[in-house]
């Protein structure tokens, strides 16, 4: 069977085609989207296991908020800096971590740019926030967060 080109088309095929095409690629963007959530879970679980697997054969002699790193030596004025910290805290958390956890991990002087920068993250994808119940909370979500963690 031939398929008709667009020029021979009538109103409604045309219509039809499109309504088609827009749900086709809305089902691959999702499907897309599904990858790279898999994709960074990957990855941040292969991360860890690698610092457990150097924190087991010694090859860490230390802490990394003890040997001066992100955490330890967080400074204000660096771009960047704070959503650094915030991600090792996370990374190095065993569970969700609450908005004053994050701060005295990081050592940040400033609570409310924690939250500020806290929120910018949620919104990037790289963490989620938990609320009372423990589920996660959708980024535009009103109301209080309990928790945070990587995403």
């Amino acid at each position: 069977m031939a398929t008709k080109t667009a020029s021979d088309m009538s109103l409604a095929e045309l219509e039809k085609a499109l309504t088609g095409a827009r749900e086709k690629l809305s089902g691959m963007e999702k499907e897309l989207a599904d990858y790279r959530k898999s994709v960074q879970s990957y990855v941040l679980e292969f991360g860890k296991r690698q610092r457990q697997f150097e924190r087991a054969f010694g090859m860490v002699s230390e802490a990394p908020a003890a040997r001066g790193s992100v955490i330890g030596n967080a400074k204000r004025g660096r771009k960047g800096k704070l959503s650094a910290s915030i991600t090792d805290a996370l990374k190095s958390a065993k569970s969700p971590m609450s908005a004053d956890d994050i701060v005295s991990a990081t050592r940040w002087k400033s609570k409310p740019s924690v939250s500020q920068t806290l929120m910018k993250m949620v919104a990037a994808g790289t963490i989620h926030r938990y609320g009372k119940d423990g589920k996660v909370m959708a980024a535009k979500a009103k109301g209080r967060a309990k928790a945070y963690a990587l995403a």
